[in-house]
């Protein structure tokens, strides 16, 4: 923390009585934190006005250290609202406002890949306090993402977060009610997913681009289910969607959805029948329902494949055809 600005008015002693304050300050050399509002002191209460700006989020990595295996490359955030604190017999605390975040990108550790990333992200309508949190609109602009399934149907997504993952042999602790959380909706626009299965006949990759849609209805209640309507593009002409429901934020995770990719062409697939069938690839067409479930925190799945004028070209020594 450097350049600290902090002003004081109408300092007084008096039980309940309210003083102005008015702060800035730069964080590592860059973030930017200004608050102006009403400070008391007997009880200690505040209402203010907070703004965070170009907050480096690279600087939070020893805190997302113990939850995952990911390196935090780039990023920024800043906040936007109105702070409120009151203690009296219990702590009052709450939150009004707005929250983003631009260029963030998030390496995988374990296969050191590139694993998430945004070119903006907004968080819309936050209202928080000490009982509750809702926010109206999380939009993300050219997010990025990557989901790579196992033979063993394991998923880079469980690995990197393997340490904050409940222990099933572990016996239950007690802890306390979570905080409700509803989440009105997430859009997405212009994405990229980066997606592989091998766990399928012929394994099976590809990149989802210009992904838009959105994810309504996200809630912590553990009967909540949200919806999930997806599409995107997958070169040079096939297209790919992604529909269901969902609900990662209840203690039993919850996820029934279907991937769909239609008109997609063979040829791109060689490296993988090369490797498990020996042959090349000349021409076809591939139609690719993938349906995934969540069983007891496992995916399992009923895949449904229509390959159309499939022509295998040269043969390819591997020693695993």
């Amino acid at each position: 923390l450097n350049s600290i600005n902090v002003t004081l008015q109408d300092v007084r002693s008096e039980p309940g009585s309210r003083f102005r304050l008015e702060s800035d300050l730069v964080i590592a050399e860059r973030g930017r934190l200004g608050i102006v509002g009403q400070v008391g002191a007997q009880p200690p209460a505040a209402d203010l006005a907070v703004g965070l700006s170009d907050f480096p989020v690279p600087i939070l990595q020893p805190y997302l250290n113990p939850f995952a295996d990911l390196r935090i490359v780039s990023g920024s955030f800043g906040v936007d609202g109105s702070l409120h604190f009151a203690q009296g017999d219990s702590i009052e605390i709450g939150f009004v406002g707005s929250a983003s975040s631009a260029d963030l990108l998030a390496r995988d550790l374990i296969a050191g890949d590139d694993f998430v990333g945004w070119d903006r992200l907004e968080l819309t309508g936050i209202d928080y306090s000490t009982s509750s949190l809702v926010i109206g609109e999380v939009a993300a602009e050219r997010p990025r993402g990557k989901v790579h399934i196992a033979k063993d149907r394991s998923t880079n997504v469980e690995a990197i977060f393997a340490k904050s993952l409940p222990d099933s042999t572990a016996e239950p602790s007690p802890a306390g009610k979570p905080l409700p959380v509803q989440v009105g909706r997430v859009k997405l626009s212009n994405g990229w997913l980066d997606f592989t299965d091998e766990s399928l006949i012929l394994p099976f990759a590809a990149g989802i681009d210009s992904l838009s849609g959105q994810i309504s209805g996200l809630s912590s209640d553990a009967q909540a289910r949200a919806d999930v309507d997806l599409s995107g593009r997958v070169h040079p002409n096939g297209i790919a969607s992604v529909r269901g429901e969902l609900n990662p934020l209840s203690e039993e995770i919850f996820l029934d959805l279907d991937v769909l990719f239609e008109d997609f062409d063979l040829p791109v697939l060689t490296p993988y029948s090369g490797q498990y069938i020996g042959r090349e690839i000349d021409k076809g067409k591939l139609r690719l329902d993938l349906e995934y479930r969540l069983e007891d925190r496992h995916l399992v799945g009923d895949n449904h494949i229509v390959l159309e004028q499939l022509e295998y070209g040269d043969d390819i020594d591997s020693p695993d055809a």
